[in-house]
């Protein structure tokens, strides 16, 4: 092996090297997030006159509490908005935590996973940023994912963003 070929050889495994640490330290580039759901989520219908935009909704948890889940009225994508979530006095105190999915049917819109941040008041809040559909869509998807001492919840709410 000449000196040419084993600078080769030491440039290339320190290059694998640090790819082999950047993976390991960085999973949520490499793959879907696990949810924080330590088990199988309850499913919670949505109610059927939700406006998430602007006005918000009332989600009911059978024997549990309510949440009320709210998005503002003006976004866009490419831009920061808050997504907010809160729940019922009851239900703030069981709640550990609080994961939202964005999503689009059949469209790979990448990873849109948010963990909310719990507030002094109970409330729970994040910055999201949604990307820009390709093929024109506007129709996206939230899963508003609740984990607490009764079990984890999951309530699916659409809302439409304005056109551009």
């Amino acid at each position: 092996m000449t000196m040419k070929q084993a600078k080769w050889l030491v440039v290339t495994l320190l290059v694998i090297g640090i790819l082999g640490y950047v993976h390991s330290r960085n999973p949520m580039q490499w793959g879907k997030p696990d949810r924080l759901a330590l088990g199988p989520a309850t499913q919670v219908e949505a109610p059927a006159d939700c406006q998430l935009r602007g006005q918000g909704c009332m989600v009911v948890i059978d024997d549990i509490g309510s949440v009320f889940v709210r998005l503002p009225e003006q976004i866009r994508s490419l831009e920061k908005f808050t997504l907010e979530v809160r729940p019922d006095t009851e239900l703030a105190r069981n709640t550990g935590a609080v994961h939202a999915n964005f999503d689009m049917i059949d469209m790979d819109m990448g990873f849109n996973d948010y963990v909310l941040e719990r507030s002094a008041a109970g409330d729970f809040t994040a910055t999201v940023i949604l990307p820009v559909c390709s093929a024109d869509r506007s129709d996206w998807i939230v899963d508003i994912f609740l984990t607490t001492t009764h079990g984890t919840f999951v309530t699916r709410l659409p809302f439409e963003l304005p056109r551009r």
